[in-house]
């Protein structure tokens, strides 16, 4: 995996003998004593691209450090894969909501049947008191007779 810093934060925290180590590699170490001064020198017309510095900081350094396009590129690619992973699972919640509000209809289907039967079940329970009533009276007149 490659450093995601960039060539300026990488020299900036280079310990002063590892600095030295680089501008000896590099080729300028009369010129440039610090990382300030070499990053202000390859920042201006004429000096080294990035890419350059970038592959001399892997060849001496073993560390791959992209210039500014290669990171922009590959945090791009890493976005485009975050929100395709984002979009997945938007899709699976919605997906589960739909579940949920099927099963949430289909057990208010459940409770509206229940309920009809209860009321089928209270009529019945009502005609068989009025029945019961009327027994009574009849075994109570026919009693009294």
């Amino acid at each position: 995996m490659a450093d995601l810093r960039d060539y300026k934060q990488f020299l900036r925290g280079l310990p002063p003998a590892e600095f030295t180590k680089f501008i000896v590699a590099y080729g300028g170490g009369d010129t440039h004593k610090t990382a300030e001064s070499l990053i202000g020198w390859a920042e201006t017309s004429g000096s080294p691209t990035e890419a350059a510095i970038c592959q001399r900081i892997k060849l001496v350094f073993g560390v791959e450090i992209l210039t500014s396009a290669e990171r922009g590129e590959l945090l791009a690619v890493e976005a485009v894969r975050l929100n395709a992973r984002a979009a997945d699972a938007a899709d699976r919640s919605a997906s589960a909501a739909e579940a949920s509000a099927a099963e949430a209809r289909q057990a208010n289907e459940t409770a509206k049947a229940a309920l009809a039967a209860s009321e089928s079940n209270a009529f019945w329970t009502k005609a068989a008191v009025v029945v019961a009533v009327i027994a009574l009276v009849i075994s109570i007149v026919t009693a009294a007779r």
